[in-house]
C-alpha cells in the first residue's frame, strides 16, 4: 500500500484536498506517529519485569543471608554484607542508565533506591559496630541515605527517586528527634514540617520533579509532620501548645490548593484536618463523651470532609488546574 503521504498527494494533486489541508493531515498523522511511539516507549516490558524482580529477589537474599549469619562473622564482613551489594547494585543503576532499552533505563531507578537503602544500611552498621551512640548512628545514615537518594534525584529526576528522597528524609527528620536517651516527638515533627514545605516550595517553582510524585509527597510530609509533632503520643506541660500545628497545616494547604488548583493539596488538608479533630477529640473528651459519641463525631467529620472535597474538587481539576 502507498504511504500517508503519497496518499495524500495524490488527492492534493487530484484536487480533493488543497495545499493547506495536505499539511494539517501530514502534521496530524505525524503527532499520531509520535504519539504511538512514546506508548510503545512507555510501555512495560518483560525485561523491566525481570529486572524489577532480579533487584528484589537479590536484596531479600542479601538480608537474608546477613540475618542468618549475623553472629558468625567480623564486623568488616558485616559492613561488606550490605557495602558491596550497595556499591554493585549502584553501578548496575549507572550501565542501565546508559543502556539502550527504555526498560532498562527505567530500571536503573529501582536499582539506585535499592543502593540507597543497602548503603545507608552499611553506615548503620559502621556505627553499631563503632559503638556510636543511637543518634549518631541514626543521624549518619539517615544523612548518606540523603545525600544519595539526592544524587540519584539529581542524575535521573523520576517518581521513585523522589519517594527515596522523601523516605531518606522522614528518616533525617526521626533521627534529628532523637537524643541518647529519648525521643523529642515535636522537634522531629517540626523537621518534617520544615522538610515538607521546602519540598512544596521547590515543586510548585518548578525545581522539584515530576511534579505529580513531589505533590504528592511534599503535601503528605508537612501533613503528617505536623500530626506526628502534636499527636504521636500523649504531650505534657510546654508542648501542648503542637496540637494546634495540624489545623495551621490544613489551613495552609487549603490555601495552596486554591492558589494552585491542585487536588492532591486539597485532599492532603482534609486528611489533617480530619485526622488532627478526631485525634483532639479522643485526647480531650473521650472520658467525658466516651468512646461510641466519639466515633459519632468522628463519622460525621469524615462525611464534612467527603462533602468538602465535592464541593473543590471541580473547581480544582478545572482549566488550567492540574491534579
Amino acid at each position: 500500500m502507498p504511504s500517508i503521504e503519497q496518499q495524500i498527494a495524490h488527492w492534493r494533486d487530484a484536487g480533493i484536498i488543497d495545499a493547506a489541508q495536505a499539511e494539517r493531515i501530514l502534521r496530524f498523522e505525524e503527532a499520531d506517529r509520535e504519539h504511538a511511539a512514546r506508548e510503545r516507549v512507555e510501555r512495560p516490558g518483560a525485561i523491566e519485569a525481570l529486572v524489577y524482580l532480579g533487584l528484589a529477589v537479590a536484596v531479600v537474599g542479601v538480608v537474608t543471608l546477613t540475618g542468618q549469619n549475623w553472629h558468625d562473622v567480623r564486623s568488616w564482613a558485616r559492613v561488606a554484607s550490605l557495602a558491596v551489594p550497595g556499591v554493585l547494585t549502584a553501578i548496575a543503576g549507572v550501565a542501565m542508565r546508559r543502556a539502550a532499552q527504555p526498560e532498562l533505563r527505567r530500571g536503573a531507578s529501582v536499582a539506585w533506591v535499592a543502593a540507597v537503602a543497602l548503603l545507608a544500611g552499611a553506615v548503620a552498621v559502621i556505627g553499631n559496630e563503632a559503638e556510636w551512640d543511637r543518634q549518631a548512628i541514626l543521624l549518619s545514615s539517615a544523612g548518606t541515605a540523603t545525600a544519595l537518594a539526592l544524587a540519584a534525584w539529581v542524575a535521573y529526576p523520576s517518581h521513585l527517586q523522589v519517594l527515596a528522597l522523601a523516605g531518606s528524609l522522614l528518616a533525617l527528620a526521626v533521627a534529628g528527634g532523637t537524643t541518647p536517651d529519648a525521643y523529642n516527638q515535636t522537634a522531629a515533627g517540626l523537621l518534617m514540617i520544615a522538610f515538607g514545605a521546602a519540598g512544596l516550595a521547590l515543586t510548585e517553582k518548578g525545581l522539584l520533579h515530576p511534579r505529580p510524585s513531589a505533590r504528592i509527597f511534599a503535601a503528605a510530609g508537612f501533613a503528617f509532620g505536623a500530626f506526628h509533632a502534636g499527636y504521636a503520643q500523649s504531650l505534657v506541660g510546654a508542648e501542648r501548645w503542637a496540637e494546634a500545628l495540624v489545623f495551621l497545616a490544613g489551613a495552609a494547604l487549603v490555601a495552596l490548593s486554591l492558589r494552585r488548583a491542585s487536588f492532591i493539596y486539597m485532599v492532603a488538608a482534609v486528611a489533617a484536618v480530619f485526622v488532627g479533630l478526631v485525634s483532639f477529640i479522643e485526647t480531650h473528651f473521650e472520658q467525658q463523651l466516651g468512646a461510641p459519641l466519639a466515633l459519632m463525631l468522628s463519622g460525621a467529620l469524615l462525611v464534612a470532609g467527603a462533602l468538602l472535597l465535592a464541593r473543590f474538587r471541580v473547581r480544582l481539576q478545572g482549566p488550567g488546574g492540574s491534579p
